[in-house]
């Protein structure tokens, strides 16, 4: 497969010499496409890879995979021919280089695009072949801190999944240039080298897309079924100023007693329930709006009660009125209010920092919901000074007492490097630790996770079983030579 000269693709193009003629192509051909024109030189299907709205999402790789699925039809096991049309060629080309794109802005480095030749230059150990289509170019896409040359684990030869996706019966298994199992599919081998951070919330984000479709919420008779949105960044949430303001107008803070009768009286069932159920156990109430980086931490709060020794009046009376600053914070942001432009009058900020008051005397006390209520004020900075170590000080401590609640939001901090350095080991530790404890997400991540690794494992023994086989075989063809000679 021959690398186009710049000539075919500099028409209507202002690239840079400089770059290499592959990084040439690629810019050439992504201009092209973002603005609306024919791809250079023809791509096979324009019109239906326009229609897989290639917006630089992981899940936007399903889509390219589904289209690779729909040309296997007719193209399954004419690799030679397919690669006779530059327009065929193109097509390759430029799915390997929105893959790139892709995987490059994960790993939030530009993409490096290195040549056959430059890879036989670089990796002599490589046994690249040039008439493979597959080994005509790879992309370098880890920081350099991550890199290991003799390996060259840092390299991705994009069009090895396209090809096994296009050309290969689904039982065949192919050994890629650097002795692995090719995956099968462009999301999977995106997804495979994805940091592990952004492995473990799009793994999250999958499980809650199929419990939706699958499963119902439970929630009480008047409660509605509220859909998980995104994360936002905690690094773009700025602590709320002390601005005065106009009181809220929905809900209103309640402060007084009264709060703590309506609180009582709405969950005298639950904690009746409560007494006679195990230790951590679900209870219908209705999930939290409000979408940060600590919603699903406010939803554990909620979706599981755990039996508090000492402390539990005091969370209460400050849960009721924090949850009321949360609904109202959810209910601006709807409307589009940033939480910089979210601001109280001092009447609600006085309220707001006696609740959190009532919070620090509770972890005191060894309220593990206290400590993860104020450990939220504190990465937020609401009511409090921001102070992101004392945060993660409060969710180690609660963790530490067998919350799997702290334990499954730790394993967060440690995936993510909030609070902490990023320490995937430690990260897997605790999302283990709270499945162990029975948080129900932590489990069901953890079993998709080692069903993965168990088909990479699988599919790792199947080839090596091949080439033993092999190896055996072809030592009988030699003895049996011999013996016919000495014969």
């Amino acid at each position: 497969m021959s690398i186009p000269s710049k000539n075919e693709f500099a028409k209507d193009n202002s690239i840079s010499e400089q770059k290499s003629p592959i990084e040439f192509i690629a810019e050439v051909f992504w201009e092209d496409f973002e603005a609306q024109r024919p791809i250079n030189g023809g791509v096979l299907c324009e019109d239906k890879l326009r229609q897989c709205q290639l917006d630089g999402s992981i899940q936007s790789l399903r889509r390219l995979d589904a289209l690779l699925d729909e040309l296997r039809l007719q193209w399954l096991g004419k690799e030679t021919l397919f690669v006779q049309d530059e327009r065929n060629r193109n097509l390759l080309l430029f799915i390997g280089f929105y893959m790139g794109k892709v995987l490059s802005q994960a790993w939030q480095v530009s993409p490096q695009w290195l040549s056959e030749h430059e890879i036989k230059t670089h990796y002599p150990h490589l046994k690249v072949q040039k008439d493979k289509v597959y080994h005509f170019m790879a992309l370098n896409y880890l920081p350099s801190k991550h890199h290991t040359s003799h390996e060259s684990r840092h390299l991705f030869f994009v069009l090895e999944p396209i090809a096994t996706r296009l050309f290969t019966n689904s039982e065949q298994l192919s050994s890629s240039v650097q002795g692995d199992n090719i995956d099968k599919g462009i999301f999977d081998a995106v997804f495979r080298r994805l940091p592990l951070a952004q492995k473990e919330a799009l793994l999250e984000q999958m499980l809650i897309e199929k419990k939706s479709q699958t499963t119902s919420v439970n929630v009480s008779a008047t409660a509605k079924k509220v859909p998980q949105q995104p994360i936002t960044n905690i690094n773009a949430i700025t602590p709320t100023k002390t601005v005065a303001t106009a009181a809220l107008q929905t809900p209103p803070l309640l402060t007084t007693k009264e709060s703590v009768d309506d609180l009582n009286n709405s969950s005298k069932v639950t904690k009746a329930a409560i007494k006679n159920s195990s230790k951590v156990s679900a209870v219908k109430k209705v999930a939290l709006k409000r979408q940060d980086d600590f919603t699903k931490l406010r939803d554990d709060l909620y979706a599981m009660i755990r039996e508090q020794e000492e402390g539990d009046t005091l969370y209460q009376q400050a849960d009721k009125v924090l949850l009321q600053f949360d609904q109202h914070i959810a209910k601006l942001s709807q409307k589009g209010k940033t939480l910089e432009e979210i601001t109280f009058s001092e009447q609600h900020q006085l309220a707001q920092r006696q609740a959190l008051a009532k919070l620090s005397k509770a972890v005191k006390l060894g309220n593990t919901d206290a400590m993860l209520r104020l450990a939220i004020a504190y990465f937020l900075g609401e009511g409090v000074n921001q102070d992101i170590e004392k945060g993660t000080a409060l969710i180690k401590k609660a963790a530490r007492e067998d919350d799997p609640r702290a334990q499954r939001q730790l394993s967060r901090l440690y995936y993510q490097g909030l609070g902490v350095s990023q320490d995937t080991t430690q990260g897997l530790h605790w999302l283990e630790t709270a499945a162990d404890n029975g948080h129900k997400e932590a489990k069901e991540l953890l079993e998709q996770w080692h069903s993965n690794q168990t088909v990479i494992d699988e599919r790792k023994y199947d080839v090596t079983t091949d080439r033993r086989y092999l190896l055996l075989v072809l030592i009988a063809l030699i003895v049996a030579v011999v013996i016919f000679i000495m014969v």
